[in-house]
């Protein structure tokens, strides 16, 4: 539920503002669980940065 409620205000702040956010590293199973959540978002598309332990998720605005 704190990952949904992250996914969810994130993904409200880059629609707001028209921009990328980049999440702080995270699991695989988080970044996910994430995936999931926003996936369908008018506007929204989510993908995965970097390598390793140090690997995030980015949530980035899609102008239509």
């Amino acid at each position: 539920e704190t990952l949904k409620t992250k996914a969810k205000i994130m993904s409200e702040r880059a629609l707001s503002f028209k921009v990328d956010i980049e999440l702080e590293p995270m699991s695989s199973y988080e970044r996910m669980l994430i995936h999931s959540y926003l996936d369908g978002q008018p506007n929204i598309k989510t993908e995965s940065k970097g390598e390793g332990a140090s690997r995030r998720l980015v949530i980035k605005y899609i102008k239509q």
